[in-house]
């Protein structure tokens, strides 16, 4: 949940910055132009993927835990083979209209971007899963060693994961007095469940991070380190 916020936060501040950029490098037609040609390639771009972002969650969770490697590979490029006819199915059309419109370059780019938002969409949460899974890893592997610095870089994300957790609190409680039990339930709440389980399993690592005991080894292992980059093994 805290990669998420963060990767959210990240990305709302980059495409900010973008517009903004754009707003004043463009004329009032151009960058009209360019708001109407970028926003409707995003739309189509989602329309591309043929739903298959949620598949592929649902595909890789299911068979990866039946053990079933032959059926996530098959599901895998199912779902890769939908997004591409997905893509030439709205990307044509909207090259065809663009070029038409506004030239073959400028149709070429946008419609470019409309395939790789419609790839990466579909793939985003797989691969934020993997990475994020591999931080956590390698956080896990350095902190066994004693490192210092990745005691500090867990806490930082612990910290996020809280942060986000009580920015869950609030969207939960909004939106069950803005628009009914039935919202909450019905989507905001499984994903409630799953921040405040993050939340706990934060709470329990700074803790057992922050022990007497695990201080004590951070301490030691930071005495050895410099020992030996004094005097050598």
């Amino acid at each position: 949940m805290a990669r998420v916020f963060g990767l959210k936060a990240a990305i709302t501040l980059l495409n900010f910055a973008l517009v903004t950029l754009a707003a004043r490098a463009l004329g009032i037609d151009t960058f009209g132009t360019y708001s109407l040609l970028f926003s409707a390639a995003g739309l189509l771009g989602i329309a591309a993927t043929l739903g298959q972002q949620v598949l592929v969650m649902r595909f890789w969770s299911e068979y990866l835990a039946a053990g079933r490697a032959d059926l996530l590979k098959g599901a895998l490029i199912f779902s890769a083979g939908a997004c591409l006819l997905g893509c030439a199915l709205f990307g044509l059309p909207f090259y065809l209209w663009c070029a038409a419109a506004h030239g073959s370059s400028i149709a070429g780019a946008v419609t470019l971007y409309l395939v790789l938002l419609s790839l990466v969409m579909t793939s985003a949460h797989l691969v934020r899963t993997a990475v994020g899974v591999g931080l956590w890893i390698w956080m896990a592997v350095k902190n066994g060693e004693g490192r210092r610095w990745a005691r500090v870089l867990a806490t930082v994300f612990g910290v996020i994961n809280l942060i986000s957790l009580g920015l869950g609190i609030l969207v939960v409680t909004s939106l069950g007095a803005d628009e009914g039990v039935g919202t909450v339930v019905g989507y905001t709440v499984p994903y409630f469940i799953l921040g405040c389980v993050d939340g706990v399993v934060a709470v329990v690592i700074l803790v057992l991070l922050y022990r007497e005991d695990s201080s004590r080894y951070y301490d030691e292992t930071a005495r050895w380190d410099a020992a030996v980059t004094l005097y050598g093994r």
